[in-house]
């Protein structure tokens, strides 16, 4: 879900931080599209996101 951009905001907003102070971003993928959703209404530089891959992309362990 969407569920992690208010949270974001939410935890930024309570750190007197902005999206730019952060230097990775650690999405939990369930869906691309989740992952796609968040970087674009956070605007997120998709370069600092789950730069050693993610579940899509390391799998799920079992």
């Amino acid at each position: 879900g969407l569920a992690p951009i208010k949270t974001i905001q939410e935890v930024l907003r309570k750190a007197n931080w902005s999206i730019d102070s952060v230097d990775l971003f650690e999405l939990n993928e369930a869906y691309a599209a989740q992952s796609i959703a968040i970087i674009q209404e956070l605007r997120i530089d998709p370069e600092k996101v789950n730069v050693n891959g993610g579940a899509i992309a390391l799998g799920h362990p079992i």
